[in-house]
């Protein structure tokens, strides 16, 4: 699929050479090939003094010069020696550049010249030096940073506080390594690009997959004037910035935009053939009969490839996304030259990302991944960034499925998630790194904290998931307070003023946490007032990195009840002009009191079995009025309803789908038995259609006791009602669509409910009734701590959240709650306990 099969030999410059050459290399033909075990070491430095020279070719290019001026000047740091950079045929010496650079190679070496094989590259020591060969000069640039990773250079974040440049005087290597990258394109948002470079994130492909519709309308603007009819016909009307693909006139446009694009500027990789985002696509009889929406962007795309292709211009890619309503898979192949990067959200049709590789694979010769990493407000524990066990699990598994290409969507925000960014890169380079993470993360705790490696690894595992059995971290003062109890034990441990500036870098990073948390836990002006604090501080700490300061000021960002200041032009400017770097006394400040000011816990969580049993009877709980779901005893998004089946057989259900959004497929359902071996559901359903109508839904199970049926429509809400008097109950971590009123029992002999809350309103109500904690003047965000007022353990309480997404976390009592004590389901030793 490369395009350009041929393969890159060794060439010099000028007649004469060329010819010695073509007589060496017959000679070489004869060689034996270099075993592992016959790679000589090479002595690069010693005593500082270097021992070799780094070698670059007459002709080199600018970016190879570069790259040997880059090792140079690295290898000199590291070893406390001068290398110097010179011309040579490259049969001796540290030999940087492509092997057509150089006639004097001791060895042949090919590589494949097609836009894909760019970043390839070759490390081998020989008894006369150290070659780093590279199919382009990317390659060449990876190879020497690859080298320079492997002598222990690292650079972490993209500032110069968090490089690493190891001391090693005695300078040795012994190397026969050929690389080649895991996925082709591997593009980390808002990283910088000397970060990449270093980290050999570069791609050798450019791939373009931005949304151009609108722009294609704006470059014919004339043509789509006279031609209304080339636009999408939507309620009798064409406008918008969607196509009436059926069009043959809009695809010649299309076409003719496109190779005139490409013509002007024949260095062009690829072009994008995105739609614009959003809705609005054409509804005519003619676009309907040509299938689907996912056809109709295919179709397009195709034309396009076959277009560009055909001018002679070298392999030319089209990029689209497999996203919103052209996620699901088409029902036409790709063409050889489309590239689809599969959204991994915003999903339509009922398909999954499972469902998306099955579908879009069949009909691809090359796909990637469009990635959704960020994490809303730079806090910790938030998005995909921050899971390592997803990062680890999903990059290999994308890849054995087929992805080449991988665009993930994140923010600029290093104190956070600047490891993972780290570990990203590493994986999308190469994807058996998932089987390292352990010692990628000692690798980067070593180097980045020395002595403080302790502490500091407690600080990050706050942050990040490193076993699928570790909650998210939670936003609280609990968090917080850990985490600035964690930074200064590591700065007593540490007596290097490089790495006491790396954690001045996350002592502010945490700051920036707490002052979030102090905003959306308070209201009117005194949020007003803390949420502008919390942007201002992100201007004296930009240069840092730690946080994504130019987001910080929008609407995206702004907790409810404020005015964002990116509205505020003239605040942002007085902010911006007034953001000073902070003194060494106000960093020492946040510490200090950032410990006074987060306290720790004042409960221990109390971990429960998932054995459950029905309650009701076994402790005689009271008739209580039913509670609710939410609004319309609504779900969104997936919910693991906790079921419990007296005999084997039918379960009847009622289900209703499409209730806010009508373009996500069916209603699935899966009902899962624990005593099914392998795992497999005993029964699905997907009839259900998003029509806002109820259905009869029959499942069936051959065993009896505690179920788990999990259900979604695509995340669009929806309704499901059980058998009267069937148990049922949900964990208390669930996202309600919006808030819950449900009941949970706590155990006799509670002294605390202790658990985390994320709502603005609603709060505990006892056994009688009585309200006896409100979240809304207590805590809307993290932490909570209720004393058990005396006769009311042992009883059903009630929980109710309504703003926000209401989640409710109980950490010291049976995490399980109902709409009433008959449908409750506690652990069997609950029950048994207090029976």
């Amino acid at each position: 699929m490369n395009g350009e099969t041929n393969t890159m030999r060794y060439g010099c410059v000028g007649d004469f050479r060329r010819a010695a050459f073509t007589a060496w290399a017959a000679a070489l033909a004869f060689w034996p090939p270099m075993s592992f075990a016959a790679v000589p070491e090479v002595r690069l430095a010693s005593g500082g003094r270097a021992l070799h020279t780094v070698v670059v070719g007459e002709n080199a290019a600018a970016e190879v010069r570069q790259s040997a001026t880059e090792l140079a000047e690295y290898l000199a740091r590291i070893a406390g020696a001068d290398f110097a950079v010179r011309v040579g045929d490259g049969s001796a010496g540290v030999v940087v550049g492509l092997p057509t650079d150089f006639c004097g190679l001791p060895f042949q070496i090919d590589f494949r010249t097609g836009p894909l094989d760019r970043e390839d590259y070759l490390l081998r020591s020989t008894d006369g030096g150290l070659y780093i060969l590279g199919a382009a000069p990317l390659g060449v640039s990876n190879g020497v940073w690859d080298l320079l990773h492997r002598l222990g250079y690292r650079y972490f974040f993209p500032t110069e506080t968090w490089e690493y440049v190891p001391a090693r005087p005695e300078l040795t290597v012994a190397l026969d390594v050929r690389e080649t990258p895991s996925y082709y394109s591997r593009r980390i948002w808002w990283t910088t690009e000397d970060w990449q470079r270093r980290n050999r994130n570069l791609s050798g492909v450019s791939l373009s997959t931005s949304h151009v519709y609108g722009s294609i309308i704006r470059r014919n603007q004339e043509a789509f004037d006279k031609n209304p009819e080339f636009l999408a016909l939507r309620n009798g009307e064409r406008g918008g910035s969607k196509f009436c693909i059926s069009n043959a006139g809009l695809r010649k446009l299309v076409v003719e935009d496109a190779i005139r694009q490409m013509t002007a500027e024949p260095a062009l990789e690829s072009l994008s053939m995105e739609p614009s985002d959003g809705g609005g696509w054409c509804e005519c009889q003619p676009c309907a009969e040509m299938g689907s929406i996912s056809d109709r962007v295919v179709l397009l795309a195709n034309n396009v490839a076959e277009a560009i292709n055909g001018l002679g211009l070298g392999d030319k890619y089209v990029g689209i996304l497999a996203y919103a309503s052209h996620s699901p898979p088409p029902s036409l192949p790709v063409h050889p030259r489309v590239i689809v990067n599969l959204a991994t959200g915003f999903i339509r049709g009922g398909h999954t990302i499972d469902s998306m590789l099955d579908g879009w694979g069949k009909q691809t010769e090359l796909f990637g991944i469009r990635e959704y990493y960020y994490s809303y407000a730079n806090l910790p524990g938030g998005g995909n960034v921050s899971d390592i066990t997803y990062l680890a699990r999903t990059i290999p598994e994308f890849h054995a499925r087929g992805a080449r290409f991988l665009n993930a969507n994140t923010h600029g925000a290093w104190g956070p998630t600047g490891f993972s960014h780290y570990l990203i890169a590493r994986l999308l380079w190469d994807v058996d790194e998932a089987g390292r993470i352990e010692e990628a993360f000692n690798d980067f705790l070593d180097k980045s904290f020395g002595p403080a490696r302790e502490p500091m690894r407690a600080y990050y595992r706050l942050m990040h998931r490193f076993e699928d059995t570790q909650p998210r971290a939670l936003l609280s003062t609990d968090l917080l307070g850990r985490m600035y109890r964690l930074l200064a034990e590591a700065r007593g441990l540490a007596d290097d003023a490089r790495i006491l500036t790396r954690l001045d870098d996350l002592i502010l990073y945490t700051r920036h946490a707490e002052l979030y948390h102090a905003a959306v836990n308070a209201s009117g002006s005194t949020r007003q007032e803390l949420y502008d604090q919390w942007v201002q501080h992100s201007y004296r700490m930009a240069d840092r990195k730690m946080v994504h300061t130019s987001r910080m000021g929008g609407s995206h960002y702004a907790p409810g009840g404020v005015t964002d200041v990116d509205s505020r032009p003239e605040t942002k400017r007085e902010m911006q002009q007034a953001a000073h770097p902070y003194t060494r006394a106000e960093i020492d400040a946040f510490v200090s009191e950032g410990i006074a000011a987060n306290a720790l816990l004042d409960f221990q969580p109390v971990n429960f079995s998932d054995d459950l049993v029905p309650a009701a009877a076994g402790l005689n709980l009271p008739d209580v009025p039913e509670g609710s779901y939410g609004s319309r005893g609504l779900h969104s998004g997936s919910r693991e309803f906790l079921v419990w089946v007296e005999r084997p057989g039918e379960i009847r259900l009622r289900v209703l789908g499409g209730v806010n959004y009508q373009d996500r497929g069916n209603v699935r359902l899966a009902l899962h038995s624990p005593r099914d071996e392998l795992g497999e559901p005993v029964d699905t359903d997907e009839s259900v259609p998003p029509d806002q109508q109820e259905h009869d839904v029959v499942l069936s199970t051959p065993h009896t006791g505690l179920h788990t049926l999990q259900a979604t429509n695509g995340g669009a809400r929806f309704q499901v009602h059980f058998p009267e008097g069937m148990p049922v109950s949900l964990k208390s971590d669930f996202t309600p669509s919006v808030g819950f009123n449900l009941y949970f029992y706590v155990p006799r002999g509670t002294a605390r409910i202790g658990g985390y809350v994320d709502s603005g309103e609603g709060g505990l109500f006892d056994g009688d009734g009585r309200q006896v904690y409100s979240f809304e003047d207590g805590v809307s965000r993290g932490y909570f701590s209720v004393a058990v007022p005396e006769g009311q353990d042992g009883r059903l309480w009630r929980a109710r959240t309504w703003r926000g997404p209401g989640q409710l976390r109980l950490m010291t009592v049976p995490p399980y709650l109902a709409l009433d004590g008959k449908r409750l389901m506690l652990p069997r030793e609950v029950v048994e306990r207090y029976r």
